[in-house]
């Protein structure tokens, strides 16, 4: 069984049979772990706040990700996983899972 570590984590479960799974073995699904905050148009101080605490690097990865998943047709049940890394805004590492 696999079960995301945040969720063990929150739950506050250890167990001496359980381990962590590197990503050389296995990719997170699309977007995993990203965050994504929604606010109104024309909320000028709740827009400051939420650009504030955005990571633009993480953005950029995320978006990455999904025009992938987009580019091979699927959508949240599809069995791909990916992982994009964007550094400063310009430089882009990609790795894909895609099961057969």
């Amino acid at each position: 069984m696999l079960v995301a570590q945040a969720a063990l984590d929150r739950l506050a479960i250890t167990s001496d049979r359980s381990e962590v799974l590197s990503t050389t073995v296995m990719l997170p699904q699309i977007g995993q772990g990203a965050i994504g905050l929604r606010c109104r148009i024309g909320e000028v101080s709740t827009i400051a706040l939420v650009e504030a605490i955005n990571d633009h690097d993480a953005l950029l990865a995320v978006r990455a990700e999904r025009a992938f998943l987009r580019r091979l047709g699927g959508g949240c049940d599809a069995p791909v996983g990916a992982l994009a890394h964007c550094r400063r805004g310009h430089h882009f590492h990609h790795r894909d899972d895609r099961e057969s």
